[in-house]
């Protein structure tokens, strides 16, 4: 029943992106940082509109970059081994869409941070990037106002 129950798991994981956001401040400590908020179905990338060109591009890239021999590539020429992209526009246009496509085409996680939030500081963002796996999307909302008091 056991072996029955994780194969079950395991199928429905696979179809699924979970989406994690940092604990909150009291409730962070140096293992567990993040909190795992939802787990959505896959958005298929063919529902996303974006020019074919660009999409494959980014597609490409990102294979490449998730590849097992980059690591080795990377370092071998003491290169940080980090990708990120910018997607700009206004809401609505299909930015967090796209990311979470990504997620699910290669099959990981994303870890959202809103820079509003105002309980985040960058020793936090410091911290809790080093307590990510080296396979995630990593989305960071609301960067156009970031910093900024209303």
């Amino acid at each position: 029943m056991l072996a029955d129950a994780k194969v079950l798991y395991y199928q429905d994981t696979s179809h699924k992106t979970t989406i994690y956001r940092p604990r909150s401040k009291e409730q962070r400590r140096d293992y567990n940082m993040w909190q795992q908020v939802a787990r959505r179905p896959v958005r298929p990338i063919r529902t996303v509109v974006l020019d074919a060109k660009e999409k494959h591009d980014v597609l490409s890239d990102v294979n490449e970059y998730l590849h097992p021999a980059t690591p080795r590539w990377y370092a071998s020429r003491g290169i940080p081994l980090r990708r990120g992209y910018l997607f700009h526009g206004p809401p609505g246009t299909g930015k967090t869409s796209f990311s979470f496509a990504l997620a699910g085409v290669f099959g990981i996680d994303i870890f959202v941070i809103s820079l509003q939030d105002i309980s985040i500081t960058e020793e936090d963002l410091a911290v809790l990037f080093t307590k990510l796996p080296r396979r995630c999307v990593i989305l960071l909302e609301d960067i156009d106002t970031a910093g900024l008091h209303r």
